[in-house]
C-alpha cells in the first residue's frame, strides 16, 4: 500500500477535504488517519482511528455518538472510526491496519443500522497477536 497525506490526497482529487469534518491535529508518534493510493496518485480508500479511554469507549459503543476533538487522544484502546472505501477494497484497507499498521493491537470498530443506531460492537486483532495466541493454543 502506498500512503499519502490527506492534504495531498484532496489536492489530487477534487477538493475531498471539503466533505471530511476536520481531523484534530495529530500527534506525529500517534497518528491518526491512513490514506490510500493507487500508482497513479489516484485516492482509494481512507481510514481513521483513535486511541479512546475506557469511559469514552464504553459511552461510544453504547450511543454510537461522534468524537469530541479532545477524545481522539485520550487513552489506551484503540477505535476504528471511519473506513471510506469507495471502490470496494475494504479486505484490502482491513488487512493493512491489523498486519501493518497495528499490527500487536486489538481495535474496535461500530457497524450501523441505516438509521444510525449502532448494529454491532466490531473487534479487530492484530497479526502478531492472532499468531501468539494460536501458539499458545497450538
Amino acid at each position: 500500500m502506498c500512503y499519502l497525506p490527506i492534504v495531498d490526497m484532496a489536492d489530487r482529487a477534487g477538493e475531498i477535504a471539503n466533505y471530511l469534518p476536520p481531523l484534530p491535529e495529530s500527534d506525529p508518534e500517534r497518528p491518526t488517519i491512513n490514506a490510500y493510493r493507487s500508482l497513479g496518485a489516484i485516492p482509494t480508500a481512507m481510514a481513521t482511528w483513535a486511541w479512546l479511554s475506557e469511559e469514552t469507549e464504553r459511552d461510544v459503543h453504547a450511543t454510537g455518538r461522534a468524537l469530541n476533538e479532545d477524545e481522539w487522544n485520550c487513552g489506551k484502546r484503540l477505535f476504528f472510526n471511519d473506513w471510506i472505501t469507495p471502490y470496494g477494497n475494504i479486505r484490502e484497507v482491513l488487512h493493512d491496519m491489523t498486519h501493518n499498521t497495528f499490527p500487536n493491537e486489538v481495535a474496535t470498530s461500530l457497524r450501523r443500522n441505516p438509521d444510525g443506531s449502532v448494529r454491532r460492537i466490531n473487534r479487530w486483532t492484530g497479526v502478531n497477536l492472532r499468531k501468539a495466541r494460536e501458539g499458545v493454543l497450538a
